[in-house]
This record gives structure tokens, sequence and C-alpha cells, in this order.
């Protein structure tokens, strides 16, 4: 958003200069996009007064001027057509730089010259040669209240410098001029000036009535004021010069008041010319196919449900986005209904974007004005046009009230300190939210906090705390180490921190890359990967982000897509990332998801070229527990996994009852569904049921002794179930005797006709060792017989 300083000081009284308003800004979190001063570059300008001039002798359209800077007197040649005796300008000096640049891009410098045989000692400056606007009919005419002899820079005319910030969508209170001063001065930069409210005398009762059937839901509050015999000329000066400044179009006066508001107090409204509209105003839901001719000269067909405003003829306005030519004010309009209302920011939203329509009034609406400002606004542009255009003003109509629900926060310094690190008294933080416009009652310990209207970003505690930490300086808020006694166990919190930087250094180290991506999805992906309502978000920044992910998998595999439609042939990447499976807080779970596409061992002349398959992604996962000091020992498999995973080719691992990873490779139909062709393996890991498992694990590790006794190892090959995972094997087999068995590990697999149809034959090597003493042979003949047994009994497992 655009504003010049000169805009600012009508609501802000400031010393500041500018470079500390715009550090200011910074700091408060309203980034300032870019600042235009051109006047930093006309130090040595001088204010100077024309006392004589003749014309050329030598050409018709030049004139000789005297002119002095109260101390010295300059011969100047001149080809301006406003050259008058007394007239006060602007003179560059010899050696002096204009501030823009010749057709070659070099610096133009002021030399001394003959022109036409006439010495030259500089040039009087017209305001498109100092870069003050797109003016060069003539020298610059200043005014009288300018001092000969001073420096031109130090008459800055602050309506021409410009300052643009981009605004966070929950700010919406900073797309008004009026709200950037009230956050300024919140920080204490400068104080503001409370514009009175205006009181309407209106001397005719409103000819028209309103039927608001939408009320109760998506337009709480409808005004409209009427107002006769207004000429709508064009805008003052001081508008045109303002918009100009601020890259705004000029049209009319009467539209132009109404674009100021918006602007100006984040207010929009909307001119009606009364005499084209056709009995009253209603204001409902479309109707699907209903059409619609906008002020832009397009059609659009709308759908069900977009708030509409209409006559009894039809249609003619897109409530909050787009006014209607077949009501627009031209150049013949007498009279005129002024509109101000509060439309729900959820449909303004949704409308915009499905009809593609991008307008100043969409960009606040759908952000959430201050409902409380509807009257106010409506009073504000009555008295503007009615001192601009003239006229005859009616009384106000209006059709539904809103009612405000105050929202209650509770905060206190306790909870201040444990969020930023530092305490602050109740009395500050009473002192910065009041001057956010909050209403705050002190309860013994703590503070009630009402958040004011215009800011419906406040809505918890930690909205609280983050407006103290912003006005008091982030930059005021010291680094603070985390400290903690070896000797106690870290906070859940400490050992998630520590726990993901481990494992994204790792999944780096391997050779995946890390992404970072949007929280939000598309809620076409989300309905083929669950079978739960996706959670929808009431106000998305897109159509195509409509949705909570319930899974990084569905941002990993659209990377893949773009990359591989780059001529990518090997990828892999990883996040680490919040999926949600509710709407309350909460109700989320941190996951890690990493994915492979490409050959393995493509320019390995060891090793020959392969498909990845659902082994590779099983080595990932496994090496990550590995990192989390989770062993493969302690984990079960089984095959329950989401509908991304092949269901022939995955599995999952759990740790007790709780399910915390999975791997495999990625369904055929997913990857059809994402134009993917090749082979994607995939591995999944809960990282927030780990952590939670972590929390109440005991950290302490068995000491390390040197086991003094002689191992054996015995070979086992068991004809089982071709379903039946190698993993249940080992895990009977380590049933079997604990103690003495302390590594089992799968050498060979085989399938064929003379095993039996649907088996398939498991060999393993199984270490033996005691403690206590080197095993007899009847020990081991014990053990191994035990082995068999239980794979006998509990795998329906057969000796080969």
């Amino acid at each position: 958003m655009k504003f010049t300083v000169k805009w600012l000081r009508e609501h802000l009284d400031f010393k500041q200069n500018y470079i500390e308003l715009v550090n200011q800004l910074n700091a408060i979190g309203l980034e300032v996009e870019s600042f235009k001063n051109p006047f930093e570059n006309l130090k040595g300008f001088k204010v100077v007064e024309i006392t004589n001039f003749a014309k050329h002798p030598n050409a018709d359209k030049l004139n000789v001027c005297d002119v002095s800077d109260g101390k010295s007197k300059y011969q100047i040649v001149c080809g301006a057509n406003n050259v008058k005796k007394g007239l006060k300008t602007v003179l560059a000096v010899v050696g002096s730089y204009l501030p823009g640049r010749d057709s070659n891009d070099n610096p133009i410098k002021i030399n001394k010259s003959k022109i036409r045989g006439v010495e030259s000692m500089g040039m009087l400056c017209s305001e498109s040669e100092l870069c003050l606007s797109d003016e060069s009919d003539g020298i610059i005419d200043l005014e009288s209240y300018y001092t000969i002899g001073e420096d031109f820079s130090d008459y800055a005319d602050e309506e021409k410098i410009v300052i643009e910030i981009g605004i966070t969508p929950n700010r919406v209170d900073c797309a008004g001029v009026m709200g950037i001063a009230r956050d300024l001065q919140a920080s204490g930069f400068g104080k503001l000036i409370t514009r009175k409210k205006k009181k309407i005398a209106h001397i005719f009762e409103a000819q028209i009535k309103i039927k608001n059937l939408i009320k109760d839901s998506d337009c709480p509050e409808f005004y409209v004021r009427q107002i006769n015999n207004v000429k709508n000329i064009v805008s003052p000066d001081w508008i045109i010069r303002r918009f100009k400044a601020c890259d705004m179009k000029v049209i009319s006066s009467l539209v132009d008041i109404t674009n100021f508001l918006t602007i100006d107090s984040c207010r929009p409204l909307h001119v009606f010319d009364f005499d084209k509209i056709v009995g009253n105003l209603t204001i409902r839901h479309s109707k699907s196919g209903e059409k619609f001719l906008g002020l832009d000269n397009e059609e659009y067909v709308l759908e069900d449900n977009m708030t509409v405003i209409c006559d009894d003829s039809g249609i003619i306005s897109l409530a909050g986005i787009l006014g209607g030519l077949s009501t627009a004010c031209d150049n013949n309009t007498k009279n005129i209904l002024v509109e101000s209302a509060f439309f729900k920011p959820e449909n303004i939203a949704r409308t915009g974007r499905k009809l593609n329509i991008l307008s100043d009034a969409r960009y606040r609406f759908e952000r959430g004005i201050d409902p409380l400002s509807t009257r106010d606004g409506l009073d504000f542009a009555s008295a503007m046009i009615a001192d601009i255009c003239g006229g005859e003003i009616g009384s106000a109509a209006s059709d539904g009230k809103f009612r405000e629900v105050q929202k209650t926060i509770i905060i206190d310094s306790t909870f201040v300190k444990n969020i930023l690190g530092k305490r602050f008294g109740l009395e500050f933080i009473k002192e910065k939210l009041l001057k956010i416009g909050c209403q705050v009652t002190q309860r013994n310990n703590s503070l009630s906090v009402v958040p004011p209207s215009w800011r419906g970003d406040i809505t918890l505690s930690e909205d609280l705390v983050e407006e103290v930490a912003r006005l008091h300086g982030y930059e005021n808020i010291e680094d603070q180490p985390i400290y903690f006694n070896k000797k106690q166990k870290k906070s859940l919190i400490e050992e998630t921190q520590i726990s993901k930087k481990k494992v994204c250094r790792f999944l780096v180290s391997k050779g995946l890359t890390e992404i970072i991506s949007w929280s939000f999805v598309d809620e076409k992906y989300e309905k083929i990967i669950q079978t739960k309502n996706p959670i929808k978000i009431s106000n998305p920044i897109s159509e195509d982000l409509s949705c909570l992910r319930s899974s990084l998998v569905i941002n990993l595999l659209l990377t893949l897509n773009r990359n591989i439609k780059r001529g990518y042939k090997n990828l892999n990447f990883f996040e680490l990332g919040p999926v949600f499976y509710g709407e309350n807080p909460g109700e989320q779970d941190l996951k890690v998801c990493g994915v492979r596409y490409g050959k393995r061992n493509e320019k390995d002349w060891l090793m020959k070229s392969r498909n990845l398959d659902l082994y590779d992604a099983k080595l990932d996962l496994l090496e990550v527990f590995d990192i989390l000091n989770i062993k493969e020992e302690s984990l079960s498999i089984d095959q329950n996994v989401g509908c991304y995973f092949h269901p022939k080719m995955s599995g999952s691992f759990c740790l007790g009852k709780n399910k915390i990873g999975s791997f495999g490779i990625v369904h055929p139909k997913m990857l059809e569904y994402f134009d993917i062709k090749s082979v994607v393996s995939i591995f999944e890991v809960n990282f927030s049921d780990i952590m939670s498992f972590m929390k109440n694990k005991k950290n302490t590790l068995k000491p390390y002794t040197k086991n003094i006794f002689q191992s054996s190892t015995r070979d086992f090959s068991f004809i089982v179930d071709k379903q039946l995972f190698a993993s249940e094997i080992i895990s009977a087999i380590k049933k079997s005797n604990s103690k003495i068995i302390k590594s089992i590990r799968v050498f060979d697999y085989y399938e064929g006709s003379e095993i039996g149809k649907g088996k398939k034959a498991v060999a393993l090597e199984v270490l033996l060792q005691s403690d206590e003493n080197t095993l007899s042979e009847s020990e081991i003949d014990e053990v191994s017989t035990s082995i068999i047994k239980n794979v006998e009994s509990k795998c329906n497992g057969k000796l080969r």
C-alpha cells in the first residue's frame, strides 16, 4: 500500500525524520517495500528570483534571464514559456548534477555554456527535470513563502514523498493510513490526531427502501444515504496530486472520494447513480447462472450464495467487490446513493476467487475490516461529497445492525515471560495494550483484555504477547540461551528440537534435500488420500490451498512432479512438518516423510542399476529410527499402511501398540494421479508419537561389558506362508531365549514349486552366546529345538 508523508501527517503528529519513520515502520512489522524521496538528491539547488528578462537576440523561443539568489546574480538562457519578472523558481548552478539520467544512462552535469552566442551560468528547472513529476511545460513556479537563496531541498513537498509498505493478511487495519498512524503512535512514534466524528444534518427523508435478506449471515449491517443535486466535477487538486503520487487512478470526484476513504481509513464504500436505480434495494444471495455486468465492462456468471445488491431490475452490484455498470456515476449524475456496509470476509473471499476479480474493496473486506466503521464511514463520505460536490443530504436508511460480541482474553506477566524469555511488569503490558486500543482491566495479578473492533486478528493470549513484543521492539529482547541441568531429564520440547535437528542433518547426509511447503493443500488432493472429510479453511489465501493437510506426501509428490518436468532424473526429498487431524488446537502431529525417485546404482560400475523398491524405503526408515535410539529388535511389523502406499509392497513398524512409521513404494494409482511414471519409494515417521514415547522412556543405558565367552552360530531354513514377514520369524526366534540369542540375520530367500504353492523358504543365521559360560553342545541343541518349536507354533513354519 502506498501513501504520502503528508497524508500520514493528517493522522499523526511527529517530529522524527524520514529515515527514522521508515525504520520504525519496519520495526513494528509494517515492512517498507519502497521509499521515494525525490528531494534527497536536490541538495545545492537554490531558490532564486527572476529580476529581469529579455528576448534572446539570436533565438525567438529563448529568453535571457537575470536571476538572483539574494547574494549572487546569474545570467541564464531559458526556453520556458512561463518566464516572467518576479517569478520564484529553482536554479541548478554550474557543477551540479540533475537527479535524472541522459539517454545513455549517464549523469547530467550542469556546465557553463554558450547558447546561440549568449553565455548561460546554469539552468532554471522544471518539475520533470528534477524528477518531481511529469510536468515539463514550464519552469517551477514557487509560492511566495519560499525564501530566495535557501536550499530548495529544505522545502520538500511531502505530498511527493511516498512510502510503500507490505501488509500481512492479518493486519487489515493497516490497509488504511489512519491504522498505520495508530500503530506508530502505539509504538511511541508521534501523537495520533483524533479525527472528530461528522454530525450530518439531513434536510429530507430517504426515498428508497432496503430489504436485507442476509442480515443474519453475510451482510450484518447495510446503510445508504441519498444526496441530491450534486455536481460530479473534477476532483480538487490536493486529491489529484495525492492520487498521482500513490499511482491511484483519478476518475471523478464522487468515485475519488470513496477511493480516498478506502485508503485513508480502510473503509470501502460505493456510490450509485440514484436516478438509474429501478425501485428499491434488496441485499441477497445470488442464484447459479445469474449474470452481472461490472464497472470493468465484463459480464460475470454468478454461482449460488454470492452476496449481491439488487434493484427491481436485477443485480446492480457485486457486494464488497465491484459495482455495476448500469448504476455507475458519470458526468451527468445529479442524485446519488452512498452505500456503506459490513460484509462477512469468507463470502467476499470465496466470490472474489471464483470470479477472479481483484479490487481494493475486496482486498479489505476479505481480510475483515472494522465492523463498527459502517455508519462513521457513511457520514465522512457524505460530508466530503457535500464539501466538494455540493448537494442536499438526505437521511440514512439501513437494514441490519452488527452486534459486537466482545472477546475477553486473560493474560499475566508470567505467561508473557514464558513465551518471550523476558519479564515485563503488568503496568508495562497494560500500557502497550491500551495504546493499540484494547480495553484492559487489572484483576489481582492478571489482566482482562478486550481487543478493539479493528483488530480482528487478536483472538488468543499469544496474540497479545506478540503485540507487547512488537511494540517493545524485538531488537530490545535479548537472546536467551537454553540451559538445563545435565542430571535432569530434558523437557519434551528440548528433546524434540534436538531430535529434529539430528534427523534433518542425517537425511541430508544421506542425499535427501529438505523442502518446506505450505501446511495447506488443494481439497482435491485431500479427498484422494483420506476417507474423512477434509479440514477446510474458512478464508484460504487461494483456491488451491483450501484445506489443512493430513499428510506430507501430497506436497512431496507435487515437488517431484515439478522437478521431473524440468528434466531431473534422480530426486530425493524429505519434509519435517505438521499434519492435521482436527480443527481444534493441538489436533495435529509432527511427521517426517521422505521420497526417492529414479534408478539406484545408475552410475556405479560395481553394482547393477535397478529400480527402487520397498527395501530402500525400509533402510531409510530404520536408519532414522537408529538416530532416535530406537532399535529394530524392539519393533514389530504389520501391513497397516496409508492408502498412498502399495498394498503388497509396504509395511509399518510398531513400538508396542503405536504405529510409529511406514515404508514402501507409492501406490501406482497415486503416481498416475500426480503424473509420475516411475517407481517412488517412500517412508513416513510419526515424530510426535516417538517423542511422547521417549518422554516416558528411561534414558539410562546398560553399562557395556565385554563378553569373554565363545559364541556359536546355527543356520536354520524355514518354509512359511508367502505373506509372512521375515520380522515375524525373527521375533519368534528371539523369544526362544533372549538371553542367549544375541543376533539374527536373514541370509537367503527362495520360492519354488518344490516347496509348495503360496510358500517361501527363509534362511536365517542365529548367533548364540552366554554371558556366564561357554555353551555346551547340549545347551546349543536345546536352544535350537526351542527355536524350531517357536517358529512352528507361532509362524506355522516347517524346518526345511
